[in-house]
């Protein structure tokens, strides 16, 4: 159970400070859940490799599904040790089209996460795969995977995480709101189960996010009924009412991006900030 450190009143309408609720939460054995803990380096670049060209600028809002691919790796702390995780997300609908999880940190660790993305989603070629400059992305058998598959590879710059915020904020999202197996040291099969559950069973399909509308991914990617548009169209249409010499996409590698003004994934608010950055000028 999650408890918030300043807790404004009690239950019974009285104020509290934090210091009460700190001593009432030790007595019965309640923690805050901490996102940022000690972790190991999951991105080691290899001095030897060419790494790509980044062909995405931090526009991160294609226009349609397949276009543009953004993986990376995190760690999941466990009691048996480190359990390291790869996803391949979407950027269209920030869904998690590809994972695999292992207890280590080689190639093939993300070669089985593009394996399963290519295997579910069989995009065309010329999609843009995104990552970091970590040597799995830049080993020679995961360029020959993105060349067999008609994949363009393309790299963040040197300790940019803000070139992939998407990816990076999605493990955020994740380690803040999956549910944790109970016991402080359980083991690496028990927290496969829970990563499972949230990616499959919540993130793809329950989750909403603030940059698709308040929709789920699944939501997001189904056929859009002509009584429900997608959100960024109906900011598209408005920004060219408003400002009707102005091209609201922008031409970026090989595919364009809706228009944004934030470059975050699930939580941020680029669709609020869009309209307000303009509502002066809808008089």
């Amino acid at each position: 159970m999650v408890v918030p450190a300043s807790m404004p009143t009690c239950g019974r309408g009285g104020r509290c400070g934090r210091k009460r609720v700190a001593r009432l939460m030790r007595q019965a054995s309640l923690a805050g859940c901490h996102r940022r803990r000690r972790r190991p380096r999951t991105t080691i670049a290899d001095p030897a490799a060419s790494p790509a060209p980044n062909l995405v600028q931090r526009h991160f809002n294609p226009l349609a599904p397949d276009q543009l691919w953004l993986a990376d790796i995190t760690s999941i702390p466990t009691g048996e040790g480190w359990l390291y995780l790869a996803t391949v997300l979407d950027a269209f609908s920030r869904r998690v089209v590809g994972w695999a999880m292992a207890d280590h940190l080689r190639t093939e660790l993300v070669l089985d996460a593009l394996t399963m993305a290519l295997a579910t989603r069989r995009p065309a070629a010329g999609l843009i795969h995104h990552s970091d400059r970590g040597c799995q992305y830049t080993s020679l058998a995961f360029g020959r995977c993105l060349q067999a598959a008609g994949l363009v590879p393309s790299m963040s710059r040197v300790a940019n995480c803000w070139d992939n915020a998407v990816a990076e904020r999605c493990f955020a999202t994740l380690k803040g709101e999956a549910r944790r197996p109970p016991g402080v040291a359980h083991a690496r099969a028990a927290a496969r189960s829970a990563i499972f559950d949230y990616v499959e069973g919540f993130y793809n399909r329950q989750r909403r996010h603030s940059t698709l509308g308040y929709l789920s991914p699944a939501a997001y990617e189904a056929p859009i009924s002509p009584r429900r548009p997608r959100p960024w169209r109906n900011v598209a249409e408005r920004t060219c009412r408003m400002l009707p010499n102005e091209n609201v996409s922008i031409q970026t590698g090989q595919f364009q991006t809706r228009p944004t003004t934030s470059a975050s994934s699930d939580g941020d608010d680029g669709v609020k900030e869009n309209l307000a950055r303009d509502a002066p000028r809808r008089g």
